[in-house]
């Protein structure tokens, strides 16, 4: 009744009622969508739509890298990424400077994310920059794919100052950033003359 009195809604809106038309499906949908947001689901919505994005992003980067940088023609191989040579290889957003440092907060920056493989990724964790160089580089040396961008990161190809090879900082993420830009603006002038 209070929604009919005068100047509670804008003139020429009507109300109407369903009172019992569509109750049980509306109750359901109505708790669904109240547990979703007592639970914040729509930020966990938001990070997956996010990552898939950013993933895609480190993955071009990736293949533009060896387009763009290769004196011999390397190829990306696309069919490792996917996982169709039997190992089903599940992708990461890795986190380059731990993000449960005790020094330091979290960034989700983009120029402290890269691309590795989930099964690496968790199995070091929170290791620190020094730690997670030396399992690059012994996967590397056993054969087994690390995606190009993410060895450049760890070998700080990217990084101008090499005064501290043990860290990645704000300089590097910089690089980084700096690296990832010029990259695509190459790879894409390239492709479509711009």
């Amino acid at each position: 009744d209070a929604y009919i009195k005068p100047g509670v809604m804008p003139d020429g809106v009507k109300l109407t009622n369903a009172t019992g038309a569509y109750g049980l499906a509306l109750s359901e949908h109505m708790t669904a969508q109240l547990l979703a947001i007592m639970k914040k689901l729509y930020i966990y919505y938001d990070n997956q739509n996010h990552r898939r994005k950013i993933r895609k992003l480190l993955l071009l980067f990736n293949i533009a890298t060896l387009v763009c940088k290769s004196e011999k023609q390397y190829r990306f191989p696309f069919d490792i990424y996917k996982g169709e040579t039997g190992d089903k290889i599940k992708w990461d957003i890795e986190h380059i400077h731990a993000t449960a440092d005790e020094t330091d907060e979290a960034d989700d920056s983009m120029g402290n994310l890269t691309l590795l493989d989930a099964q690496t990724n968790r199995s070091y964790q929170n290791s620190t920059f020094v730690e997670k160089r030396k399992i690059i580089i012994d996967r590397e040396s056993k054969g087994l794919f690390v995606p190009l961008c993410t060895k450049n990161i760890f070998l700080k190809v990217y990084s101008k100052n090499l005064d501290s090879m043990d860290s990645w900082g704000a300089d590097d993420k910089r690089d980084y950033i700096e690296e990832m830009d010029k990259i695509l603006k190459v790879f894409f002038d390239g492709r479509f003359g711009r």
